[in-house]
């Protein structure tokens, strides 16, 4: 194997890596506004964004797939992601529909300079370094955009958070309809959909909190969480029992 080349290291696309990218973009929007609410903001935002640099460094470096090290890294970009996108608004008093644009015009010069580079965008064939990082670029972009634009939907168009919740699932399930029974697309499909679970999950999270829980995001952050947990348990179990069958 080629020094710069690598195992792709990036999950295969199944319901469960639907589900778990869904669960730990909610349980990133209830954990980032639980450790803003809790902690010093400006201190949480400084170390969340040094824990998510080496958290997704130690995946880069790594030459094979883990599902822990990677989901921990999508996490951290997810709690990281929403601090970013909210201090943008909170902070510098940038509007939604700007900073959503923003990280729209980010993600696509970060696409357009990957498929110039490698020809690819496919999530299939994440095989160097350089794709790799492209690829964690992609997921940090898609993380701002995607949180911004349901902050938009929510209270700047006054769905609220509920129907937005509704709205961004109800354009995945057709995302993911078309998937199923069409063979092309897949790339761009693929891709927005990963921009909708971010708000789709951080819209719904935030209703959990601030809705059914009186503003307080702690229970649901906590909850999540565990979900997120078990998810992995449940995967790393899966992919033991397959991996002893083919040995065996």
């Amino acid at each position: 194997m080629d020094q710069d080349t690598i195992l792709n290291k990036v999950p295969a696309v199944t319901v469960m890596f639907w589900i778990t990218k869904i669960v730990s973009t909610a349980m990133g929007e209830s954990m980032s506004d639980f450790l803003s609410r809790t902690f010093n903001p400006y201190v949480t935002v400084i170390l969340t964004g040094i824990i998510t640099f080496f958290a997704i460094i130690y995946q880069i470096r790594r030459r094979r797939y883990h599902i822990f090290f990677y989901w921990i890294a999508v996490a951290m970009v997810a709690i990281f992601g929403t601090m970013l996108a909210d201090s943008i608004h909170i902070v510098l008093r940038i509007p939604y529909a700007i900073s959503a644009t923003a990280f729209l015009l980010l993600l696509g010069f970060n696409f357009y300079f990957w498929y110039r580079s490698e020809k690819t965008l496919s999530v299939h064939e994440i095989t160097n370094r350089k794709r790799e990082i492209f690829y964690w670029f992609s997921i940090l972009f898609t993380f701002g955009l995607g949180t911004a634009l349901g902050d938009y939907t929510a209270y700047v168009l006054r769905w609220g958070t509920l129907i937005s919740t509704f709205v961004f699932l109800a354009v995945f399930i057709v995302l993911m309809i078309w998937r199923m029974f069409a063979k092309n697309l897949e790339v761009l499909t693929f891709w927005l959909a990963y921009v909708l679970t971010r708000p789709l999950g951080a819209s719904f999270a935030d209703w959990s909190s601030y809705r059914l829980l009186d503003q307080d995001p702690t229970i649901v952050a906590i909850f999540l969480l565990v979900i997120f947990i078990c998810l992995l348990i449940f995967m790393a179990t899966k992919r033991t029992i397959n991996v002893n069958k083919q040995n065996f």
